[in-house]
């Protein structure tokens, strides 16, 4: 009897630590485990609410904290929990975590969690539930794309592992931007700016596309959209309409180009065409990709 209470004891007490927090490891990032390595009553994303990321599209500034952070919506259930990381494309752990939580005296709701990830607390899981950290970005930072990776817990709230949703969700953000008017009126004159951090100096060129489909341009820099698109080349073939779409960016790493939207035919009102830009080091090879700006024509 006294061994069958002491199991209990430890059950019970394993499962109220999950509670105040996951393990780590289970963010659902490539190589990790998600919350199904102990809730596997359903197959993952299998439930019907929504678990989403809360993330910058690009990092405006390698020197300012960024707000990150992971909620659900369309969810009645009594407890959340979720965790979240933050991965270089090459894979490599960024920390630099500080839990937003409410002020004293109500006790916070997110944790850091061994120093590469955050989750939430006891405190946390009563919903409504969103949550965030700052990310302090580290210096220097690997060159290309930033991944951000979370798990989240439709719990129940019967404090066992069984009968609760899991769910994964994952964000990029990018270290250079590309930013331009949403709507492109047929015969208006548009303008595209491209920021790139640290790559003052070097070339750069602009795609445009209608396939949305990403381009491996080796190592960690996925170009968001289809390189091969036929309207990659026919912009780079009219200099005059499609301006400064090649080009070389200035002492603060920017760079800008005009389009010459055509005046019709009014078939194209409508159409939604894709951008982004690619810089290239003084090797000759790709230093940094964009984020994509998907335009409609109007």
């Amino acid at each position: 009897m006294l061994r069958f209470i002491i199991l209990v004891a430890s059950i019970t007490a394993a499962l109220s630590a999950f509670s105040s927090g996951p393990i780590s490891g289970v963010s659902g990032a490539p190589g990790e485990f998600d919350c199904t390595l102990c809730h596997t009553s359903f197959a993952l994303n299998s439930g019907t609410a929504t678990f989403g990321l809360l993330a910058p599209a690009t990092l405006a500034n390698s020197l300012n904290m960024v707000t990150l952070g992971a909620s659900f919506v369309n969810s009645s259930a009594p407890r959340h929990g979720f965790q979240l990381t933050v991965r270089t494309s090459a894979g490599a752990f960024q920390g630099g975590w500080m839990p937003n939580n409410p002020p004293a005296p109500a006790p916070p709701t997110v944790q850091v969690n061994s120093a590469n990830w955050v989750n939430h607390t006891f405190a946390g899981t009563s919903p409504p539930t969103a949550w965030s950290a700052g990310w302090l970005p580290p210096l220097p930072l690997p060159a290309g794309p930033i991944q951000v990776y979370a798990a989240g817990n439709q719990g129940n709230g019967d404090f066992s592992p069984a009968n609760d949703y899991i769910y994964t969700a994952s964000a990029t953000i990018y270290q250079a931007s590309l930013v331009g008017n949403p709507i492109f009126p047929l015969g208006s004159t548009q303008f595209l700016a491209l920021t790139a951090e640290g790559q003052a100096g070097a070339a750069y060129a602009i795609a445009m596309a209608t396939d949305p489909t990403p381009t491996n341009l080796g190592g960690p820099f996925v170009l968001p959209l289809n390189a091969l698109d036929p309207l990659v080349e026919f912009a780079w073939s009219l200099p005059t309409v499609f301006q400064n779409f090649i080009g070389t960016l200035d002492s603060l790493g920017q760079g800008f180009a005009t389009i010459l939207v055509p005046n019709g035919p009014p078939s194209l009102s409508g159409a939604q065409v894709h951008f982004a830009a690619a810089t290239v080091s003084p090797f000759g090879v790709v230093s940094e990709v964009s984020s994509r700006l998907t335009i409609t024509l109007q």
